[in-house]
Parts: structure tokens; sequence; C-alpha cells
């Protein structure tokens, strides 16, 4: 969060769990990697895998950076970062001298290009509060799309912030075929990203296609440890299990 700031300097709270994911990521990568070790070598291993840990790794050059500078990281490249437009925003990136003179062009603003305060990057980094309130300025006048084709015409990194929306309808999105949609009982109709570099949902065993629903395997798993029908049924009928009574 130290370093996702706004531009009034609050740390930034994700509204989702890249740890969680992540750390299940990690945990893949070592089981993968130990039953290698086991069919070359005849050794297992013990995995443990902390959400801390996983948190740490996925940042790890963040925490060098951190730690080899004595503080806090100072940014890279001014100006990075997200501008409010006229109807939503856009990430703009000026990290070279010709990035930063393309930009100030772009708004209509030449003379910041040549203003003795910003020349180089480490004045452009120092002085960034007074540059980043002129740019946004400029950048509320127009629409997203209004500056986002003229700062790639000019050569300026930058990219709109989508929606998942905007993801889902994407023409990459479909072309790629990054998303399929599964039905799910109980549920409806679930768009699903796929994982890369694995096979497509849809040419996977129907089975493994989505998650079972609460107690829909209720009855087989008692029936595998030794309960009767008519004890499953009970149990189903008073509630005491997952499931319903007529499966």
């Amino acid at each position: 969060m130290t370093v996702a700031r706004s531009s009034d300097g609050v740390p930034n709270r994700l509204t989702m769990t890249p740890v969680d994911v992540v750390t299940g990521l990690y945990a893949f990568q070592a089981a993968a990697t130990a039953l290698l070790r086991k069919f070359r070598f005849g050794v297992g291993c013990h995995i443990e895998v902390s959400l801390m840990q996983a948190a740490a790794a996925f940042q790890a050059a963040k925490i060098m950076e951190y730690h080899l500078e004595g503080g806090e990281p100072q940014p890279l490249y001014s100006p990075v970062a997200t501008m409010r437009t006229s109807d939503g925003y856009l990430n703009i990136t000026a990290m070279r001298e010709q990035h930063f003179v393309a930009l100030c062009d772009v708004i209509g603003r030449p003379e910041l290009a040549s203003d003795p305060i910003y020349q180089g990057r480490e004045l452009r980094i120092r002085n960034e509060a007074s540059l980043l309130v002129i740019l946004r300025t400029e950048f509320a006048k127009q629409t997203t799309a209004y500056w986002a084709e003229k700062l790639t015409a000019a050569g300026v990194m930058n990219a709109p912030v989508q929606t998942y929306g905007d993801f889902l309808d994407h023409p990459q999105t479909r072309t790629m075929n990054a998303v399929e949609y599964v039905d799910h009982p109980g549920v409806g109709t679930i768009a699903i990203a796929q994982i890369p570099g694995t096979l497509p949902i849809s040419s996977r065993p129907i089975v493994r296609s989505r998650s079972p629903l609460v107690g829909e395997h209720t009855a087989a798993i008692l029936g595998e440890i030794g309960y009767a029908e008519s004890e499953i049924l009970a149990m189903q009928a008073d509630g005491s299990t997952a499931g319903r009574s007529d499966e």
C-alpha cells in the first residue's frame, strides 16, 4: 500500500485479493518442483507456503529497492500518473525526454518542456507535485479517447483505465479467447478467464469445468465411507448434511 498512494499521498488498498491468488500459484509451483524432485531423486519434501511469504516474494524487487536506498523507493520517472479526463481516466508514462516533450506538445503546453524546473528526470521527480497540477488541469478538458489517440500518435505511452466490462468486450479478449463462458447450475453463466499455458476450458472434461454445488456429492461421499442409503436419506431429510433428500 505504501507504494500505491493516491495523489493526496494516502496508501491505497486494493478491493480484490491478489495475495490469496499469488499464494496459490506459489504453492502450485512448489508442489510441481517437489514432484519433479521426487521423480528424479526419489526424495520428497515438506512444503510450507504462507500468505506473508507470498506477498513478500511478489514484491521482491521493491523490497530490494527499499533496502538498498535506505527508505521508500523514489519514482523512476515523472510524469507517470493516472489522469482524470472529462469522461474517465487515463494512465500516462513519459519515461524519456522525447516523451515529455511530446506530451507537452499534445496538451498544448510546449513551454513546459523548456521550463528550467522540469529539465531532466531528477528535476521532474523533485517538482512532480506542481507538474501534475498543470497536467491534471489540461487532461480534464478532453475525453479519454481524445487524449489516447493524440498521445499514441505522438509516441507517448498511455492506456485508458478499463472496467472489467471493457475487458470482457475488448476485441483482443475475444480474439485470444481469453475468457470462456460456462453455464453453472444454480448460478447462471459465469465468465471464466483462461489460465495461460493450459488447455482451454472448453476442451477439459465437463466435471472439471465448474465448482460443485454445496452438498452436490454428499450422498456419494457418505456412501463411500460406509453409510447405508437409508441413513444418508435420513441425514439429508433432517438437514444434518447438505444436499437434497430426493437426490
